[in-house]
């Protein structure tokens, strides 16, 4: 593999390291991944921490050792890792790409983060109850979430005062993020969905933008856990369960399906994920051509005119 920067192999691993648009932990995990596939190296090739040389042959016996060592979920979790390392040292110039004819071992059906369909996603609106301010508030988030993917963390810390020109935006503050630097476009029906909500509201001190309605505790800013609950109560409601792959997540996975199965550019997918790198959002499509395989439309279609 060619040395393609005058970066010593620990500065092209913090970068990327620091690059990642994930937790604290989930960083620390991919650094542990990333440096125990270095010192395998070091073991079995003999090329050191100096990753430069590391050749195909080389990842194709990692992952065999991998698969005779260790459980078939460290397998996938360490190859999505260091495919993903690799694909973005590629897209930085840095590194050659040694892992693309490296595949990941298929997960269980029941493990893959299931996204809706289109057909799904209106059910899931239709099936929320528009009675209560509760449920008015409900359809206005899950709108949110269909529509801009945003995670569930990053509802719970919206405010009303985030809005701004004229509430066709919000500021947002991401998955371990320490400010509201970053901001979303609110489009019109979701938009809608919001104000019919917020007119509700009797209080106008309250500062969250979506806030509990109980009589224990009016006006408090709900947590992620709360929210999955309540996404998992209507998930279950059109016959979408946790048995099946299906979870308050899924909303965010299928904004990400529905744009890869209408053709929208992965590089604009990205953009709309927040990602900070497309090398994560390329591991991010990859689990949905996964599920697209799963759902074989192409074979379904076959059979229909086969036996019609």
């Amino acid at each position: 593999m060619a040395k393609r920067t005058t970066l010593t192999i620990d500065q092209v691993f913090n970068e990327f390291i620091y690059s990642v648009d994930r937790s604290l932990t989930t960083r620390n995990n991919y650094s542990a991944v990333l440096k125990s596939f270095f010192g395998w190296l070091a073991a079995h090739v003999k090329i050191g921490h100096h990753v430069w040389d590391a050749t195909e042959k080389d990842m194709v016996d990692f992952k065999m050792w991998l698969q005779s060592s260790r459980r078939q979920s460290t397998t996938r979790q360490y190859l999505t890792v260091i495919k993903l390392f690799y694909t973005w040292a590629e897209s930085k110039g840095y590194l050659d790409n040694i892992t693309q004819s490296i595949t990941i071992p298929k997960s269980k059906a029941r493990g893959l983060k299931r996204a809706l369909t289109e057909q799904q996603s209106q059910s899931l609106l239709a099936v929320i109850p528009k009675e209560t301010i509760t449920g008015v508030r409900d359809y206005a988030m899950i709108n949110l979430f269909l529509v801009n993917g945003i995670r569930l963390v990053e509802a719970c810390r919206m405010d009303i005062t985030d809005f701004f020109d004229k509430r066709q935006y919000i500021h947002i503050q991401g998955k371990g993020m320490h400010d509201k630097s970053d901001w979303i476009k609110i489009h019109p029906k979701t938009l809608e969905a919001i104000e019919n909500y917020l007119a509700l509201r009797k209080k106008t001190d309250v500062i969250p933008l979506f806030c509990s309605h109980s009589p224990q505790n009016p006006g408090a800013r709900l947590t992620p856990k709360y929210l999955s609950v309540r996404i998992r109560n209507y998930l279950d409601a059109i016959g979408l369960t946790k048995d099946m792959g299906y979870s308050a997540h899924s909303l965010r996975h299928t904004m990400a399906s529905l744009c890869r199965k209408h053709n929208i550019p992965i590089d604009e997918i990205s953009t709309k994920l927040r990602h900070t790198s497309l090398a994560i959002t390329q591991i991010y499509i990859h689990y949905i051509d996964q599920e697209m395989k799963l759902q074989d439309k192409p074979g379904q279609m076959l059979e229909n005119l086969i036996y019609k």
